[in-house]
Order: structure tokens, then C-alpha cells, then sequence
């Protein structure tokens, strides 16, 4: 019989920035190497990040490159060729291992194409040839995936040749213009759109009501159009370059110029174009002109500066959702870890990944990540009564401090390391008899105890509180209920005198008074038919006080212990093959 009890005390250790740390994971080098990225960032398998380069490559007209994680295995895929598409600009899309992009000049119309590509560099394909004016040119974006189906956007060409808004299928078909701006709804589109089930949302650099560019969004079949914003230059920015990202409620995104400073904003509005609010104007000291989108995490937004900071040479910063809490996290440093960041941010778990357009060795840019929060961490206290089963599936059986359990965000991201400190109160049931000594004693200390009676259904024996029992009833089973540090356990049965059995009917022909007594105890033998009876008296420890041999039967037997302690003595008698033992209670 066991009681368990179990605490769980959680004592979570929060450290978030704190220990950041930014880390120089390449530095692009001469041809054929590739160089100088623009306003893209990363896609990522898992294994490696992938991105692409302005120029660089054996044709010099840009690349595709993948990297680890940890700056490692870094290896350029692809060199773009003038015939199937140069000067990438945007970020990578990938789906079934597959990456899928946009050139901004090269294919067969030298006009930029939509193209695709394995994982290992094998099997480049051209989806679509841009053909100005149709159907757009020089796009500078990046690609959405949604019903397999790309959505896009050009920068120039289309009808009024101010951009476009395009879709196709994943395999190339059915290319379709969903919008061809006029220059009064904007124009110049860049980066990538943001969809929603009803819309998409995007920003074009130029057009809108002042030709300071534009906040829109359209249906996704291309109808119903509308500005939900027009820059206004010092009022609330121009030139936006941005992707736009959403917490749901609102979007929020960047320009390059305008402000207060004429060097940059970070702005947000709500989806139906109300509420724009500029949350900072960007400055030389705290960085300037942030030419692409910001990453939202945990209601804290993430992003560049192509300029400006400590050193002019741009820097990464993040900023509260509100507008509050502006922080520079890194200014860059020309040759330890590049400059002027024209791309955005890739956030992967604790880290943010992302390019500079020139800096490092041999001024070609380079790539970083940032630590911008520390795994979380934990200490599980546990008491119990027993074996242990974790949150690891296993179970332990000692007290342990070092097992640990990594849980993962939404996102798979290891985000809670969780150290165990089990403690489990190991009860020792054990009951020991002593030998020669009428004591039962419960072997486990420091406890506090409650004697029971086994063949009395456990009955409680009242006043028996001690670790030690003077049993009432010899050659009886009792058992102690024992508790420790709120652990309670119950010991096996234990028989009384386990080493002595009482034979014969003895028993019967002998009485003791009076018991208890203040120490003076008589002796009275029945039976005719014993002729002798010898006795001893012994102590709780099993000491002899008093021995006497031939006791002659009818007769009466004083036994004195006035001079011994108050307490509890046995009494043995036995005669032939007959024992019989009696406790005297000295008061």
C-alpha cells in the first residue's frame, strides 16, 4: 500500500536577447564566386539556406547558391547565362524540392524570365519569357505560391509599362496579367505580395496620388483594385521598396526616403487602408533608407538599414509594433561583416538570416545570421513517492538531475530546454525483530510511524506511535505505517517473536500479578503436573536481568525490579518443550 505524491515546481528561466550575438557566415569573393545580392533573403529545405546574387557566377550575370546553417558547405548551384535569364533580384520559392525565381533581365525578350530549378543546381527550366509591353518586364520581386498557381510581379512593361500583377501555373501555362498599373494606382511594384483568403497586398516606389508610391491590394482574380495608401513624402514617407507583412489586423512595411529625415519610415495601416500610422522616421544615427520588408515575431518587428548607424554602413534593428522600443542590434562593420544591407531578413527559429550588398574581403557582400532570443529554459522539480515517469517516456527510478527534454515551437523550432530534478523519498518498509528481544523495530529513521494490527483488518493500535513496538499479542503479525516527507507506505507483516513459538499449554497454568505494577510481580503455577519450571527476565534490549532455574510448582514466585528503570520487561518461562513469555509493566 502506497500513497503517491507528486509537485511539480517550474521555474522558468526566461532569457530573451539576452547573450545575442551576430555571426559572419561568408564573405562572397571574386568571379567566379557570386557577389553582390539585391533586396532578396533565404528560402531553407531544412539543411541549407538558399539564395541568390545580383552578379557574380562564370557568366556574371548572377547565381544560385546554398549555404548551412552554420556558414558551412557553401557551394554556388547556378550561374545565370543572358539567354535563360540574368540579374536576379528577389528571394527564392521553394516547393517540392524545387526553387522557383524571377530574373529581371535576360531570356529571350531580354525582358526577364519566371524559372525553376532542383535543389542541387540539375534541370534550370524556363517557365515564362517576359514579353514587354504584354505582359510585363524587369521584374525585381519575388514569387507567392498559392493552388499551384505563382503569383508575381514586374516592375516595368504591361500596358501602361509602369508594372504588373501576373499569375501561371506552377508548370508555366497560362500566364495571365491580373493587373497593369496606370501610374495613378501606383507603379514600379516591388518585392513580394502578401495574400489573405480575399486579397493580395503589395507597395509600388513611384505613382498613387502625390507619385511617392502606394499601399494596394487586389482581389485574387485581379478585380476591385484599390490604394488603400498614398505616400506623402515628409508626412509619411516615399519610395517604398517593401514587402509588406501582417499580424492579421494590420500591415506593416518600410519606404526608403521621406519622413522627417527624407531617410526612411516604418509604417503600418489596417487591411482596409485606415489607421496608417508612422511608427518611426528613420535617422543617421539610428539607420537609414530600409530598402525591403521587416520579419514579425512575437509582436516585435525586424529589419535593416541599408545606411547609416555607428558606422554609416547600416545596421539591424527591431522595433515593438507600437512604435516603441526602437533598438539597434547590430551596426555593420565593412570587412568583419559586410555593408549597406539591400535584402531582407529570414527568420529560422532563434535566428534572423540575411545578406549585404557589398563589404567583407573583397567588398562583394556577404551573408549573416543574428541570435535575436536564447533558447528558454527550465527547471522541472519533482518529488514523488516512487519511480518517476517524465516527459521524456522514460521512467527513473533514482533521484536524477540531469535528464532534459527539448520542446518545440508551432514552427518545429527548439524554443524550451527543460532540465529534470527529481527527487523521489525511497520508504524503507523493512521491520526488524531482534534476537532475544521482544522489540519490533521499523528500520526506516526519521519518519513518523502508526502500528497496526495485520489480522484485525490494519486496525490502528492506539498510542503505538514510535518506531519501535512492544507487541501486545505475541506470536501475532503487525505492520507500522510509515511517513516521510509526505510519502506514506505501509510495511509487510511482521510475526511477533518470529524466532520463538510457544508450545504446549504452559501458558495456561501460570498467572502474573499484578501487571502493571510498581515493580514488585508475583508468580503463581497451577498445575500439579509441572514439577519444575525454570525463568528469566529480560530488558527491551534483549539484556537478562534475572535468571532462576527449578521453580517448584503450587508455589508462589516473587520477582522484584523496584531498583530497575519504569518501562516494559519480558518474562520467559519454560518447562521441557513448553515457553511461554509475559511483558511486565513497570510504572
Amino acid at each position: 500500500m502506497i500513497l503517491r505524491i507528486q509537485f511539480l515546481i517550474a521555474s522558468l528561466l526566461f532569457c530573451v536577447n539576452c547573450n545575442s550575438q551576430f555571426t559572419d557566415l561568408h564573405h562572397f569573393d571574386i568571379l567566379p564566386d557570386a557577389a553582390n545580392p539585391q533586396l532578396g533573403d533565404f528560402c531553407s529545405d531544412g539543411e541549407f539556406l538558399f539564395g541568390m546574387t545580383y552578379i557574380g557566377g562564370e557568366n556574371n550575370g548572377g547565381t544560385i547558391f546554398k549555404i548551412k546553417h552554420d556558414g558551412s558547405a557553401y557551394e554556388v548551384i547556378y550561374s545565370f547565362t543572358s539567354a535563360t535569364g540574368i540579374e536576379p533580384w528577389g528571394t527564392l520559392l521553394l516547393h517540392d524540392s524545387k526553387l522557383y525565381g524571377i530574373t529581371r533581365a535576360g531570356g529571350s525578350n531580354h525582358s526577364g524570365v519566371v524559372f525553376k530549378i532542383d535543389t542541387d543546381g540539375a534541370n534550370y527550366t524556363v517557365l515564362h519569357d517576359f514579353n514587354s509591353p504584354t505582359d510585363g518586364r524587369n521584374s525585381v520581386g519575388s514569387l507567392l505560391l498559392e493552388n499551384n498557381k505563382l503569383i508575381g510581379m514586374t516592375q516595368l512593361g504591361g500596358a501602361n509599362d509602369h508594372g504588373t500583377i501576373f499569375k501561371l501555373d506552377i508548370d508555366g501555362t497560362n500566364y495571365t496579367v491580373l493587373h497593369d498599373f496606370d501610374g495613378a494606382d501606383g507603379k514600379e511594384p516591388n518585392g513580394r505580395l502578401y495574400s489573405d483568403e480575399n486579397y493580395y497586398y503589395g507597395t509600388t516606389r513611384l505613382g498613387g496620388t502625390n507619385d511617392q508610391g502606394v499601399v494596394f491590394r487586389v482581389n485574387h482574380n485581379g478585380d476591385n483594385y484599390t490604394i488603400l495608401h498614398s505616400f506623402n513624402g515628409f508626412a509619411t514617407g516615399r519610395d517604398p521598396y517593401s514587402t509588406l507583412v501582417s499580424d492579421g489586423n494590420f500591415l506593416y512595411g518600410t519606404t526608403r526616403f521621406g519622413g522627417n529625415n527624407d531617410v526612411g519610415t516604418v509604417f503600418k495601416l489596417t487591411k482596409d487602408g485606415s489607421g496608417f500610422q508612422k511608427l518611426i522616421d528613420c535617422s543617421n544615427a539610428n539607420g537609414r533608407e530600409p530598402h525591403c520588408g521587416l520579419v514579425l515575431t512575437n509582436g516585435v518587428l525586424y529589419g535593416t538599414n541599408y545606411q547609416g548607424g555607428s558606422n554609416s554602413l547600416g545596421n539591424v534593428f527591431s522595433l515593438n509594433t507600437d512604435g516603441t522600443g526602437y533598438t539597434i542590434l547590430h551596426n555593420f562593420v565593412s570587412n568583419q561583416g559586410g555593408k549597406r544591407p539591400t535584402g531582407g531578413l529570414y527568420k529560422e527559429c532563434e535566428f534572423l538570416y540575411g545578406m549585404t550588398n557589398t563589404g567583407g574581403d573583397e567588398d562583394k557582400g556577404t551573408i549573416f545570421k543574428y541570435q535575436y532570443r536564447n533558447i528558454q529554459e527550465s527547471i522541472d522539480n519533482q518529488f514523488t513517492c516512487s519511480d518517476f515517469t517524465w516527459i521524456d517516456g522514460n521512467t527513473y527510478f533514482e533521484n536524477n538531475s540531469t535528464a532534459t527534454y527539448m520542446y518545440q515551437d508551432q514552427d518545429g523550432c527548439d524554443s524550451l530546454l527543460v532540465t529534470l530534478d527529481l527527487t523521489i523519498t525511497s520508504i524503507n518498509k523493512a521491520v526488524y525483530t531482534q534476537e532475544n528481544s521482544q522489540l519490533m523495530t521499523a528500520l526506516q529513521d526519521s519518519a513518523t510511524y502508526q502500528w497496526l494490527d495485520c489480522e484485525n483488518d490494519y486496525q490502528i493500535i492506539l498510542g503505538e506511535t514510535s518506531q519501535s513496538l512492544v507487541p501486545p499479542i505475541f506470536s501475532h503479525n503487525f505492520a507500522v505505517e510509515i511517513t516521510l516527507n509526505g510519502c506514506v507506505d505501509t510495511s509487510f507483516c511482521t510475526q511477533s517473536f518470529l524466532n520463538i513459538e510457544t508450545l504446549g499449554d504452559l501458558e495456561t497454568e501460570i498467572s502474573i500479578f499484578p501487571n502493571p505494577s510498581n515493580g514488585l510481580f508475583t508468580i503463581s503455577i497451577h498445575s500439579e503436573l509441572i514439577e519444575e519450571i525454570n525463568y528469566s527476565v529480560t530488558n527491551l534490549e534483549g539484556r537478562t536481568l534475572i535468571t532462576k532455574e527449578r521453580l517448584n510448582t503450587n508455589t508462589f514466585e516473587l520477582i522484584d525490579l523496584s531498583s530497575h528503570a519504569v518501562g516494559v520487561y519480558f518474562l520467559t518461562l519454560y518447562h521441557s518443550d513448553d515457553l511461554v513469555v509475559y511483558k511486565l509493566i513497570k510504572r
